[in-house]
């Protein structure tokens, strides 16, 4: 996890590329749409990397704990916390919704679970050796 000061510095840089994009929603600004939602597209990722380093130099000093409007911005809480996502994300052709995750039942499962990875027999059994455990107590 990245300091509260990058993330910060990451909100900066992505309003100022919103700032120098054009305002125009049609489909030939996918860019635009895009960056509102925290996800930087290849054409945009060496303007940005030159922003962002600019821009972390002059706040790395401000690294008091993100607000909730930080937190809440441009995606940034699954920046943060990346294994809250619940499959792979990627770019899809709808102006409203510019990134979908697509995730099995599974992969959701395992996500709330906390990444573990045990079937039903493996529980079972943890549960038997837990049970023997406390009654021999």
């Amino acid at each position: 996890m990245e300091s509260a000061s990058y993330y910060r510095a990451r909100i900066a840089v992505i309003q100022k590329l919103m700032e120098k994009l054009p305002i125009s929603r049609d489909d030939k600004n996918p860019e635009r749409t895009l960056v509102r939602n925290g996800y930087i597209p290849e054409s945009l990722k060496a303007e940005y990397d030159r922003l962002l380093k600019n821009e972390y130099l002059l706040t790395f000093m401000l690294n008091q704990p993100l607000s909730f409007t930080d937190i809440t911005s441009f995606n940034t809480w699954f920046e943060i916390y990346p294994e809250k996502v619940s499959g792979r994300e990627y770019v899809t052709s709808s102006r409203e919704f510019p990134i979908t995750v697509e995730g099995s039942k599974e992969t959701i499962v395992n996500t709330i679970r906390g990444q573990e990875r045990h079937n039903i027999l493996e529980l079972e059994a943890l549960s038997i050796e837990v049970e023997l455990q406390l009654l021999k107590i």
